[in-house]
């Protein structure tokens, strides 16, 4: 995930090897399409962020950087003066 860009989710699921279900439990999780059945179930998702979102957390993110710049500035000034 990357704040300034697109994102794609990738999410896997193997029924036969789910480390949340015990073993005889896991025969309600078979995945039958069109009567066939299935291994494994990929999900993708794709999440797209628009320009005035990346905007927003860029400049948040100058803001919040340069807060944090200051305010070591004056913790070291403080620790040097009591030095």
């Amino acid at each position: 995930v990357h704040p300034f860009r697109e994102s794609v989710f990738v999410n896997g699921f193997e029924w036969n090897n789910d480390p949340f279900t015990s073993p005889k439990r896991r025969v309600k999780n078979i995945l039958i399409v069109d009567g066939k059945t299935y291994q494994f179930k990929i999900t993708l998702f794709y999440q797209e962020s628009r320009v005035w979102q990346r905007l927003l957390v860029f400049y948040l993110s100058l803001l919040f950087s340069f807060l944090l710049i200051k305010s070591y500035a004056r913790i070291i000034a403080e620790w040097k003066r009591k030095s």
